[in-house]
């Protein structure tokens, strides 16, 4: 497939199929959410090292914005002079209630919390945070700037469970900032035979590929900590693979070849699927 040329400053895939114009979080809770807007100032002023303006947009369970006037987004359709907005995180919440069948597919894809599903079962409100202006800034700013309202928010509102909706999953509230850190979630499925396919989830949603193979005879275990590695690089290098290359493998003395693609699984996105060795070898950890 052909590959985006990119602009200066801009994600890889800005604009492709999987990429999140606002990309939303969500911290659920068991009764009615509140938020201490002054530490929330204080905490992400020490964090940012940059200018931030916390401000009620709305009642008081409505709305507020969180502005970073130091990042400045270009906004506008091509025509006249671009406009410059800082970049714009609101954090929305009210008194309606969540829907629990809608986390099916991301508790079915949440490996490392055992008690997901009966803290999911108390949850009753939802805090979102999203960004508004934030998708033309380079993905390594905006995740971060997302990253830091989102672990402040956590801390300061105590939620019950976090919600990642562009990864697929739920997220313990204690190690919201470990795993967020991760850049991606990492699904598995079963696809018979003893075969298994697993991708990364929450890359291409910031303009990045995403990565996808299907295996067997190799621990899950051990490819889902190659895949999260995977995710890292690609966060910390850009999209630097080739078609073609090969990458070390996490199986000693092999590497894979690579070719980016349309997903395999949905949702529908931009991909670099890995080709595994010969699936005859012995299971190897």
């Amino acid at each position: 497939m052909s590959r985006p040329s990119g602009t200066s400053g801009m994600p890889p895939y800005f604009g492709a199929p999987g990429f999140a114009d606002s990309y939303w979080i969500e911290l659920l809770f068991n009764q009615l959410p509140a938020l201490d807007l002054d530490a929330l100032d204080a905490r992400l002023r020490s964090e940012v090292h940059g200018e931030v303006a916390v401000k009620v947009t709305g009642p008081k369970d409505g709305i507020v914005s969180v502005a970073f006037p130091d990042h400045l987004v270009n906004i506008g359709n091509g025509e006249g002079e671009p406009v410059k907005l800082p970049a714009l995180i609101n954090i929305v919440w009210n008194d309606s209630r969540i829907k629990l069948g809608d986390y099916k597919a991301a508790l079915d894809q949440t490996w490392e919390w055992d008690g997901a599903q009966k803290v999911l079962g108390g949850c009753k409100y939802m805090m979102l945070i999203g960004d508004l202006t934030c998708s033309r800034l380079s993905y390594s700013d905006r995740f971060r700037l997302l990253t830091s309202v989102t672990v402040a928010c956590t801390e300061l509102a105590k939620p019950q469970a976090c919600y990642w909706k562009e990864a697929g999953c739920l997220v313990e509230p204690a190690r919201v900032a470990e795993r967020l850190a991760r850049v991606c979630n990492v699904r598995l499925f079963n696809v018979g035979g003893g075969d298994h396919f697993m991708d990364t989830l929450g890359l291409a949603a910031i303009g990045l590929p995403d990565v996808e193979l299907e295996f067997s005879n190799l621990d899950p275990s051990w490819v889902a900590g190659w895949l999260h590695g995977a995710g890292r690089y690609l966060f910390e290098q850009g999209d630097v693979i080739q078609d073609g290359d090969v990458i070390p493998a996490p199986v000693a003395g092999e590497q894979w070849d690579c070719e980016h693609t349309f997903a395999s699984v949905e949702p529908k996105r931009t991909v670099i699927r890995v080709s595994p060795g010969p699936r005859t070898q012995p299971l190897r950890r």
